[in-house]
């Protein structure tokens, strides 16, 4: 959902912030950015354990999908297919909302002349959400592999000013021992800032079922039934189902 840290940086993104749908008083809020390509049932359990171990369960959570991921190679659905889908997907969850601020911006930036291929910046997104939220309290969730190679987001230090990270433990880095030690290899983290980092991790027990996994089995000619509901809600699937997304 970012990009190397080295790079020129980029113009802002245009137009205000598109509107937050929470409610007035709304004082601790948690982003999850991510393709949800398609939003899976390891998205939405992840996203609202962390929420609840990581800020408290009175916490909103809000999914902010990307427009663009310039650290994917993968060539994302149709905007409007992933929004409707992880608007189905976020339902059933409490306190709950989808952001579209990435995807207005990246339309926007389609209509004004700029490069339609614009990728998401999270720092963007972390500035826009606290000028509609100036008091609240804001965190975003990410993986132990993000947050190894977070040094190479878009400034990395002012997003960590702006909100706190909630670390989810996963893949090689399935432990706080190893994830310290990735992180310190970079070099670029005081020992206060491991600690912070170590200090971020949830303790949530690991969550097969990626949408890497989801597209390889929609593709497949026969995909067992009992697979694809294990991976997606049974409203994501009607949807894959009634507009033939992901076939091959």
């Amino acid at each position: 959902m970012d990009t190397p840290a080295d790079c020129e940086d980029p113009a802002p993104p245009p137009g205000p912030p598109s509107l937050l749908p929470l409610p007035a008083g709304a004082d601790r809020v948690v982003l999850f950015g991510g393709s949800f390509d398609p939003p899976t049932r390891t998205h939405t359990a992840v996203a609202d354990r962390a929420r609840a171990l990581g800020a408290g369960p009175d916490a909103w959570l809000v999914l902010v999908p990307a427009a663009r991921s310039p650290l994917k190679d993968h060539a994302p659905t149709p905007d409007a297919h992933r929004l409707a889908m992880l608007r189905l997907a976020a339902a059933p969850l409490d306190r709950a909302a989808v952001w579209t601020d990435e995807l207005d911006r990246a339309h926007s930036a389609l209509h004004t002349a700029s490069h339609p291929a614009a990728p998401s910046y999270w720092i963007d997104t972390l500035r826009r959400a606290r000028a509609l939220l100036p008091d609240a309290r804001l965190w975003f969730i990410l993986g132990a592999d993000q947050a190894a190679q977070f040094h190479r987001w878009r400034a990395p230090h002012e997003i960590l000013r702006l909100a706190q990270p909630i670390v989810v433990l996963r893949g090689p880095l399935a432990t706080i021992d190893a994830l310290q030690h990735t992180i310190a290899e970079t070099g670029v983290w005081s020992d206060e800032e491991l600690a912070e980092w170590c200090g971020s991790v949830v303790d949530l027990p690991p969550t097969p079922g990626s949408a890497t996994e989801a597209r390889e089995l929609l593709a497949s000619p026969n995909p067992a039934p009992a697979d694809l509901a294990e991976l997606l809600d049974d409203a994501v699937l009607a949807y894959i189902t009634e507009h033939r997304l992901y076939r091959a």
